[in-house]
């Protein structure tokens, strides 16, 4: 009952795509764009610092900026997400689910999210979901295990930077903070984020401690919804590695088949939008 419940929830916010998703994610978006500049200009509700935005980024040809954010279900990128949203911007926002039939718990937890902050920040967001499973199993078998975690983030990276480029977002969001976990030592962002060369990555929680985070969280309403049970990542290694070193990295990659996989990826995550 419970799973029906579950999945008649998602069912009835589900965006029906047809053929490739990221194809379906650009005509929303495009066509979202031009209608919301025409009710912008007859009701000049363009605030400065939108207008200022704007200006600086014609070039990508979008009329209003949007930046891809990693959502996930813990406390720090739903914070990060909510401090750029309340600047005047759109969001696009993937999610990594994995965890069987029970990662749709996690799922329903980040619309919840999406949702609050939609009412906080009175922006849109629109929310990419990934079946993650294959793909971390994948990296089980064919990588280092001390190293799962570090590929795992290099993928959503270039995940994220490609649907940036492939959108014109503006920039990336992420809710790293330093040294908070084993993925997030200076080692290790360095070789994460060396995938992605391109797009601009801001990290508005870098200097926190958790505390700081959960005072914010705390504060807009957010907090009750990250302490909602969800499921844990059943690839995190025993012992990861906190030190990685890039080419290292690159000599484990070479076992995956990215091209293969980023295409697999952009045609079938699942589509969704709140407004």
């Amino acid at each position: 009952m419970e799973k029906d419940r579950a999945d008649n929830y998602l069912e009835s916010r589900k965006v029906r795509v047809k053929g490739p998703a990221i194809l379906h994610l650009k005509k929303v978006l495009g066509s979202i764009s031009f209608q919301d500049l025409k009710k912008k200009k007859k009701k000049t509700l363009i605030n400065k610092p939108r207008k200022k935005f704007s200006q600086q980024n014609n070039s990508v040809g979008n009329p209003f900026p949007y930046f891809v954010s990693l959502l996930s279900t813990g406390l720090d990128s739903p914070v990060a997400t909510y401090l750029m949203m309340r600047q005047g911007m759109d969001c696009i926002s993937i999610s990594f689910l994995n965890g069987g039939d029970a990662r749709k718990k996690n799922q329903i937890k980040i619309l919840e999210i999406g949702q609050k902050l939609v009412e906080l920040t009175k922006r849109k967001i629109y929310l990419l979901f990934i079946n993650y499973d294959p793909i971390l199993q994948q990296f089980q078998t064919q990588c280092e295990p001390r190293v799962t975690c570090l590929i795992c983030k290099r993928t959503m990276m270039d995940i994220a930077k490609t649907v940036a480029q492939e959108i014109g977002a503006q920039f990336i969001v992420n809710g790293d903070i330093l040294g908070e976990q084993a993925s997030q030592t200076l080692d290790n962002l360095f070789v994460v984020h060396q995938i992605n060369r391109e797009v601009p990555v801001i990290r508005p929680l870098i200097g926190f401690d958790k505390l700081d985070v959960i005072k914010i969280s705390q504060k807009v309403g957010l907090f009750p919804i990250s302490l909602i049970e969800g499921v844990s990542c059943e690839y995190n290694p025993k012992y990861p590695e906190t030190r990685a070193k890039i080419h290292k990295i690159e000599i484990t990659e070479k076992n995956i088949n990215r091209p293969a996989l980023r295409k697999t990826i952009l045609d079938n995550f699942e589509l969704y939008h709140i407004i």
